[in-house]
């Protein structure tokens, strides 16, 4: 299954976040997709395929200390279904 986790961390926790993202590796049953660090804020965004939400849970849990993790399986779509589902997307 995909999920997309959303990382979100004060200000003050960044050098911690940092610390502990240089030692993390992922476990081998999560198949990263991509990651993304907004460079505007203390967010991070990672993309990622597991067959047991439960591996994806545990490997959140290691960061609630300092960070909020916000994890959500994805809309998968195709473009008319998107269109279909957000018809004011036409205006623009």
């Amino acid at each position: 299954m995909l999920f997309m986790d959303i990382w979100t961390w004060g200000p003050e926790k960044r050098h911690e976040v940092q610390k502990r993202w240089s030692e993390f590796k992922y476990p081998e049953d999560i198949k990263l997709v991509g990651e993304w660090l907004d460079l505007t804020g203390n967010r991070f965004f990672v993309l990622y395929e597991v067959d047991d939400p439960k591996i994806m849970l545990s490997v959140n849990d290691m960061w609630l200390d300092i960070a909020k993790v916000d994890s959500r399986a994805p809309y998968r779509y195709s473009p008319q279904a998107l269109i279909r589902h957000s018809p004011c997307l036409l205006l623009f």
